[in-house]
């Protein structure tokens, strides 16, 4: 399913992650050593993740693909920014969307974390429209692990996950042999890395 557009879309109530949210989107939180955003692109490098948000400030300042009209043509996956899930649990949701030809809707709990449309509208206002109208109860829902922020503080919560997971990715615990660890320094991975 090449052809899937992912977009993290910023939540309405972005300033609970005050003051971050004053010059950030909400796809640029770090938990470890990714972003949500990269986390995105580095789980699932086959698709082209696209950043939404009603405040365009952060759009114009933004360095990844806004969407365009263009996105809201086919398979559309549309996942609250602030959702913080594993890799695996990504590329899961992703493999849950192939060949499904009626949406599906991703939650944590009663919370929405992402919806996929098969056949998005022919504008962006119109594929808003038909999420608008799923609710959870007119389409098969997905429960899903992971976390979805409201607040800043929380991320103080999911450092030993991020670290954990962006551990893995990057396939190594080792210290980088150019590094230089001074003396009397001690690093203990005892209980991950």
């Amino acid at each position: 399913m090449n052809n899937l557009r992912i977009v993290l879309v910023e939540p309405d109530d972005v300033e609970g992650l005050y003051p971050f949210s004053l010059t950030h989107g909400a796809w640029d939180i770090r938990i470890g050593y990714f972003t949500l955003i990269q986390r995105w692109m580095r789980s699932l490098p086959q698709h082209r993740v696209h950043v939404q948000s009603t405040r365009s400030h952060i759009l114009a300042s933004s360095e990844f693909h806004t969407v365009t009209d263009e996105i809201a043509h086919g398979p559309v996956l549309l996942v609250t920014a602030t959702f913080v899930a594993s890799p695996q649990v990504m590329q899961h949701i992703v493999a849950s969307c192939e060949g499904a030809v009626q949406p599906l809707h991703f939650a944590v709990g009663p919370s929405t974390a992402a919806v996929y449309i098969p056949s998005a509208g022919a504008t962006l206002e119109e594929t808003i429209e038909t999420i608008d109208a799923i609710d959870g109860t007119n389409v098969e829902t997905i429960q899903i692990a992971g976390h979805i922020l409201t607040r800043l503080w929380q991320t103080f919560d999911l450092i030993d996950s991020g670290v954990t997971w962006d551990a893995e990715h990057l396939g190594s615990h080792r210290i980088d042999p150019t590094a230089a660890v001074a003396a009397h320094v001690v690093l203990d991975e005892s209980n991950g890395p």
